[in-house]
């Protein structure tokens, strides 16, 4: 049986280093912006409490605009 050692081959190992490298600086600065991140979060659920709650208070009007806002900006963001 063969040997798959992945740093055998020194291009394969280069590669893997690079990715190891790669994951490394991603898991920092997802663990220096994780203030950012649950701040968002919090943005985002709060949004989907008010249009929520505009539903349940029955004003038509107020989430249809709202909707109708979400895809015009929609309808941008896919230019």
């Amino acid at each position: 049986m063969e040997n798959k050692n992945p740093l055998d081959n020194k291009k394969f190992g280069l590669d893997f280093l690079k990715g190891l490298i790669a994951v490394t600086l991603g898991v920092i600065l997802v663990i220096l912006s994780h203030k950012v991140i649950l701040w968002m979060i919090c943005f985002l659920v709060g949004l989907v409490l008010i249009y929520a709650g505009l539903v349940m208070l029955g004003l038509g009007k107020v989430v249809g605009f709202v909707d109708s806002t979400i895809a015009k900006i929609r309808k941008l963001l896919s230019l």
